[in-house]
């Protein structure tokens, strides 16, 4: 057995899936709303005989290693190290030669967070930073969980330790983004900073922020790493490493826009928060946040319902599934400020949070006079396409009600504003991969998986065999026959790997399908006849065609022979009603 199916063996796909996705037994499966994508009726099915997943809704489907790799964005050598350590499978260990290129990116910047770090809180050089965070308030004990950084306002300080001292590639160190090559010389970019590392949500160093010391205001306040293999920003949530376990557990999260705040509100007690650094949402971290919850909690600046770009994401976020909250932060210009001065009434205030159209809806009308005419005007071009784009009719309905009475015009009025107007960007369906089929292979598939679920040697039976035209589904057959020639029972699990890889996907689909709620013998029963059914039914409709097109030929012998089959078709049709009991395969 070589190592990938040691670790295979040896990992619950079942007990992988629950840490990140809450599953419920649903008959031999277990199910869940999908993670992939949003959906209100669970979808998500994962096996624990066949150690698969699939959702049929979207489609998506695979083992834990594919699992880890798409929702947690890991390469396949990523999930396999953590599944092998967590089974207490020993890997054969990769020299240097066989480290991937994103493993050394990430190296990279671990070993500038380390240098950094150290800086800061062992080094003379770092006192006039320990000073500056002393000031905002970071304790000692934040420094050390966050692993905060000092880069000294020196050239090549870094590029030297990571290309001397250890060895580092110089076109690597470069592509990391931590150097800037000017006229063939490498700068490090951090210089005269306080370092913020950035983690993925699996604790992996991709990228560093920096903060410019007080007194040096002119330079920008705050710099990232540019994007490089390893590191997408709209892709990242700062923080979410540490605080994605809470969240789970709270099914809530805060967010804020920057790295002080986040730590400011870390400081104050309250772990499920990230830092979406910025004060918009991109649609990458909707879709993260939306694995782990399905509220947030705004925390953001004040002035962020002034920014478009803000409210538009917010409408991102509400269409993908999630409510969203807003925090007051009343006389404080931003939850940093607020936590660190009233860390009590900061979680208050998140506590009391209000949903976000009643936010929006008075921020508006806290802008203009709502009795004056211009006032009435401006009111209602800004708060219009809001009630537009909330699509539960009931809750803008609400929504309508409390406008038109605040503007003292007929709930009329408002609503046939809202239904010319323009609202704001959707975010695009998932696309499911599920295509629209015939009726009889929708049949053709619920008959194989009730078979596979009764008795899977009622599939390679003399009638069984006539009857079924889908081509993917008679190669089952087929496959099936020959298992049963080496095997008196059937595992789906051994059946599976004995499938061709073009037959496994369908046959998994047809193995997790929740088909027969009731007496599964009579389940089937019911759809063999109903097929039966549709069968003579389309050669009836043949037989029809062939006797007009005879009626308008002069060929009599031929119009008679179509005569005589329809009667006898329509006979078959007949007995097949008149049965009582459907008859036995």
């Amino acid at each position: 057995m070589d190592q990938v199916a040691e670790v295979k063996s040896k990992t619950d796909i079942v007990a992988i899936i629950n840490e990140h996705v809450p599953l419920t037994k649903a008959g031999q499966n277990y199910k869940a709303n999908c993670p992939f994508h949003n959906e209100k009726t669970p979808s998500f099915v994962v096996s624990p005989e066949l150690q698969i997943y699939k959702c049929f809704g979207c489609g998506e489907s695979g083992d834990v290693f594919t699992f880890l790799e798409k929702f947690e964005g890991m390469e396949f050598s990523e999930a396999l190290s953590a599944l092998a350590e967590r089974a207490g499978v020993i890997l054969k260990k990769i020299n240097s030669q066989g480290r991937t290129e994103k493993d050394k990116l990430i190296e990279i910047n671990e070993k500038a967070v380390e240098l950094y770090h150290y800086l800061l809180v062992k080094h003379g050089s770092g006192n006039s930073a320990r000073k500056y965070l002393d000031e905002r308030k970071i304790t000692p004990e934040s420094i050390k969980e966050f692993r905060l950084g000092f880069a000294p306002d020196k050239p090549d300080l870094l590029f030297n330790f990571l290309s001397q001292k250890k060895g580092e590639d110089p076109r690597l160190i470069e592509q990391s983004g931590l150097v800037v090559n000017v006229r063939g010389k490498y700068i490090d970019r951090f210089r005269g900073r306080v370092i913020f590392p950035i983690c993925d949500p699996r604790g992996n160093t991709i990228a560093l922020a920096g903060r410019i010391m007080p007194g040096k205001e002119k330079l920008a306040k705050y710099i990232n790493s540019p994007e490089t293999p390893v590191y997408h920003k709209s892709n990242v949530l700062f923080g979410l490493n540490l605080s994605k376990q809470a969240i789970k557990r709270s099914q809530m999260v805060i967010v804020v826009e920057g790295e002080m705040d986040f730590i400011s509100v870390w400081q104050a007690g309250i772990k499920n928060v990230v830092a979406i650094k910025g004060s918009a949402f991109t649609m990458e971290q909707i879709k993260l946040l939306s694995r782990f919850t399905k509220t947030i909690i705004l925390a953001l600046d004040s002035d962020f319902a002034g920014n478009n770009a803000a409210v538009k994401s917010i409408s991102l976020a509400q269409k993908e599934g999630l409510e969203v909250r807003v925090v007051d932060l009343g006389k404080y210009k931003d939850p940093d400020d607020y936590a660190r001065a009233d860390p009590d009434g900061f979680s208050l205030a998140v506590r009391e949070s209000e949903t976000i159209w009643d936010f929006l809806i008075n921020f508006i009308f806290s802008k203009h006079d709502p009795l004056a005419g211009s006032g009435k005007a401006k009111i209602s071009s800004e708060v219009v396409p809001i009630l537009a784009s909330i699509e539960d009719k009931i809750v803008q309905a609400h929504y309508a009600q409390i406008v038109a009475g605040k503007l003292g015009v007929p709930i009329e009025s408002v609503s046939e504003q809202i239904g010319s107007s323009p609202v704001l960007p959707h975010s695009s369906k998932p696309e499911g991969v599920v295509k629209t089929k015939f009726k009889r292979e929708l049949l053709e598939d619920e008959l194989f998986s009730l078979c596979f679920k009764a008795n899977p040697k009622l599939l390679i039976k003399k009638g069984m065999i006539g009857i079924i035209e889908t081509p993917v589904l008679k190669k089952i057959q087929t496959s099936l026959t020959e298992y049963f020639k080496s095997n008196l029972k059937f595992s789906a699990s051994e059946f599976a790997k004995a499938l061709p890889r073009e037959l496994s996907e369908k046959y998994e689909g047809l193995i997790m399908a929740e088909v027969g709620e009731g007496n599964i013998d009579r389940e089937v029963q019911r759809t063999l006849s109903t097929l039966k059914e549709l069968v003579i039914k389309n050669r009836l409709s043949d037989v029809f065609q062939k006797i007009s097109r005879f009626e308008k030929s002069s060929d009599q012998n031929a119009l008679k022979s179509a005569k005589e089959e329809f009667v006898k078709v329509s006979q078959d049709l007949s007995s097949l009603r008149a049965s009582e009991i459907h008859p036995k395969i």
